[in-house]
């Protein structure tokens, strides 16, 4: 059985590490390669599949974007009072909405313990960040345990946006679609 488990997590391990993607360092520069998320927020990066990866963190890059498969996705280092966590963006503009995604791995087996598997759980939490003339608040918000009136004060300064949220044309479960409309239809251009 850790035979098994193993051999899972190396195939995984492996098809990672040959996602396309595009780094962005802080000082402005990009390159464009294959790239994987380690565990601990790390990226491992190489151009080409030849190369050995090389290992960065929140302190030489601020975002990576992978494609492939018809879809791209951009993950963004946010910094939290206790450091930095990776964070994919969801939707961006004046307001940012991000989630951290949380995977976890349980082994199961059938009542005759003759078959057994892996199943994943994911557990996700979005922040939102608003830009200010300071600096980014974030703002923790759960999908499932949403305040409505939390929502309302976050987007106090759009009275349209705040009058779909009181009347549920807004669902608290549409986060996504309330941040996208704040930032097309409440921001400046």
């Amino acid at each position: 059985m850790k035979y098994i488990i193993t051999l899972l997590f190396s195939i995984s391990f492996c098809f990672s590490q040959n996602q396309e993607a595009k780094i962005f360092f802080i000082d402005g520069d990009t390159f464009e390669g294959f790239a994987m998320i380690t565990g601990n927020n790390d990226i491992k990066f190489r151009l080409t599949l030849d190369d050995e990866p090389t290992r960065f963190s929140y302190d030489h890059l601020s975002r990576i974007e992978f494609y492939g498969f018809e879809t791209s996705s951009t993950f963004q280092y946010v910094k939290f009072t206790k450091g930095y966590k990776l964070l994919e963006v969801l939707t961006e503009g004046e307001v940012t909405l991000f989630a951290e995604v949380k995977t976890n791995l349980q082994l199961f087996f059938s009542n005759n313990r003759t078959n057994y598997g892996l199943d994943t759980h994911n557990m996700f939490t979005l922040y939102l960040a608003k830009k200010t003339k300071n600096n980014s608040k974030l703002f923790n918000q759960n999908p499932f345990k949403s305040s409505k009136k939390k929502m309302m004060e976050y987007f106090s300064d759009c009275s349209e946006l705040v009058r779909k949220i009181k009347t549920n044309e807004f669902k608290s479960n549409e986060i996504k679609e309330i941040v996208e409309y704040y930032n097309d239809f409440c921001t400046e251009l």
